[in-house]
């Protein structure tokens, strides 16, 4: 009897661990598909299975019509993609992706040869400054130069790109030395430096990241040698 408990507390216990906890910055996914599905059986093998959080469940793609392997998970709209997270069983991450603006190949984990990590848009999007840590998109796809992908979860992380602060006319407030100047996104705008060689980048190109706006390059002051605050 005592053994028949012991190993109900341990089944159940490890049916509680298998569920992932998404991390705080993870972005919910709308959809996932793949090349194809391992004996055509969605039902344990299908896409979905990447990104349900759980554990417990594996998702397995193999060669489609284009003789590749991949998943494909597409987000709601265009985010800041900062990094994606390959899980094993016991949820801990077995590999790594992290994202410039450039692309998303810088991989830790063993094999990371072995994939590739591209994130893209299908949506249209307003200008957007690059971040040097992220890459804007709303697809990410995850190929695999092996016969078999099989994923236990797969995350996404990053942060939401904010369309009343991106789109082509938003208006901003930009604040120089404590005198505030009109401007627009995507506009020029004039400061007054001490010497017009001071005058580094007056076009105003802000993005929406944790409620903070940045100049575009980053981090640059449009004044050498005075301070810029950005305000909505």
């Amino acid at each position: 009897m005592l053994f028949l408990l012991l190993l109900s507390f341990s089944l159940t216990s490890r049916s509680f661990a298998a569920i992932r906890v998404r991390d705080a910055d993870e972005i919910i996914p709308v959809s996932a598909e793949h090349s194809a599905t391992l004996n055509d059986d969605e039902a344990n093998n299908g896409a979905g299975r990447a990104i349900d959080l759980d554990l417990g469940t594996i998702s397995t793609a193999v060669p489609g019509s284009g003789g590749t392997v991949w998943l494909k998970v597409t987000l709601d709209s265009v985010y800041c993609v900062r990094r994606a997270k390959r899980f094993r069983s016991n949820g801990t991450p077995r590999f790594t992706w992290i994202c410039t603006d450039k692309d998303c190949s810088r991989c830790v984990g063993n094999y990371c040869d072995t994939y590739t990590m591209t994130v893209s848009t299908d949506r249209p999007v307003s200008d957007l400054p690059p971040i040097s840590d992220c890459k804007y998109g709303d697809t990410v796809k995850l190929e695999i130069d092996e016969a078999q992908l099989r994923l236990q979860d797969f995350a996404i992380l990053g942060e939401p790109v904010s369309d009343d602060c991106n789109a082509v006319g938003a208006d901003l407030k930009i604040v120089v030395d404590g005198s505030q100047l009109p401007a627009q996104h995507g506009t020029d705008v004039k400061f007054t430096c001490p010497r017009d060689s001071d005058l580094l980048n007056g076009n105003v190109k802000a993005v929406c990241m944790d409620q903070k706006i940045s100049l575009s390059p980053e981090n640059v002051s449009p004044c050498k040698e005075k301070s810029t605050q950005l305000e909505i």
